[in-house]
């Protein structure tokens, strides 16, 4: 098992705390009064928008966001707008939701931060936190340390002393931070591209690094939701060999639109007996009576992530 399908674990078992479920709870019960409700269904998707950048935050970013609209004469979109901000403004079932969600991202960010840099967060966590997912969370640490990134970043720091204090690194963070976008994606090259100050190699340890962190907060987001979405490779228009398409983008075309669509931004992809897991981070879907499409951009995580930073290391 590779980081990503730890951290999906790590999910799984965060939703069974008392945390996840009074979430889940209040989730549930704002569905079942807005069921079929338009306005609601256009708050559904402004949440469903940032899920990918925000996580769990989402809903205060949009909750935020819907608020100010209500004080800005000069949004365009105010006058498609004001009734969503009103329908949240007004129902109190929106504020519990975004104060659970507070406290289920609060935690959130420990665990993955926890997971990533391998540190200690047991006084960070509620005590009656089971067995079960502290052990998935040792379990992500030790997959993490599998990867070799600890050992790459003090290997290069042996020739390249403090670079991660530089001021063109922190810019370099400070940058991909504000323009959150998955690693190894058009954009994400480009980004390297355009700080060519620092190295090729200090560069991809970067990436590679942000490429275990995504996976991490996806597998914990989309494993708390159980919203890992399972495809063949067989339902693709056109023959990808997606084992060869690692730590790229590539586009998947799809005629099922139903489960290409919808929520779906991590996918479980069947290949014969085996697997691998897509990350998408955009969608283009085409309905009509004649031609029904999917198109999705993303990135194939490697189905074996040990030694991922192994030809990075600079000895």
């Amino acid at each position: 098992m590779n980081v990503l399908e730890y951290s999906i674990k790590v999910g799984k078992e965060f939703r069974k705390t008392d945390e996840g479920r009074k979430l889940l709870d209040i989730v549930n019960h704002v569905e079942e009064k807005y069921r079929g409700d338009f306005q609601y269904g256009v708050y559904k998707q402004y949440v469903e928008s940032k899920v990918n950048r925000f996580y769990f935050s989402s809903y205060r970013v949009i909750y935020q966001t819907l608020l100010n609209v209500l004080n800005e004469d000069d949004n365009p979109e105010k006058d498609f707008l004001v009734n969503i901000a009103n329908m949240v403004r007004e129902d109190d079932l929106f504020t519990e939701l975004v104060n659970a969600s507070d406290e289920v991202s609060r935690l959130f960010d420990i665990v993955a931060h926890g997971c990533l840099v391998g540190e200690d967060i047991s006084d960070k966590i509620p005590k009656n936190w089971k067995f079960r997912i502290t052990n998935s969370i040792s379990n992500v640490k030790l997959a993490v340390d599998r990867t070799l990134m600890k050992k790459s970043f003090s290997l290069y720091n042996n020739t390249n002393r403090g670079f991660l204090y530089k001021e063109k690194a922190k810019e370099y963070f400070d940058f991909r931070e504000k323009n959150r976008v998955l690693p190894f994606s058009k954009e994400s090259i480009a980004i390297m591209n355009n700080f060519t100050e620092l190295s090729d190699e200090e560069k991809m340890l970067y990436e590679k690094m942000f490429l275990v962190r995504e996976a991490i907060n996806q597998g914990i987001f989309f494993g708390f939701y159980g919203r890992i979405h399972e495809i063949s490779e067989k339902d693709f228009l056109h023959e990808i060999a997606l084992e060869k398409s690692q730590l790229k983008e590539i586009a998947l075309v799809s005629s099922d639109i139903r489960t290409m669509g919808d929520e779906a931004w991590l996918y479980k992809v069947y290949c014969g007996d085996e697997h691998l897991y897509y990350m998408a981070h955009s969608k283009q879907l085409k309905g009509n009576s004649v031609d029904n499409k999917a198109t999705i951009l993303g990135i194939v995580y490697p189905k074996d992530d040990r030694r991922l930073f192994e030809d990075t290391i600079v000895s």
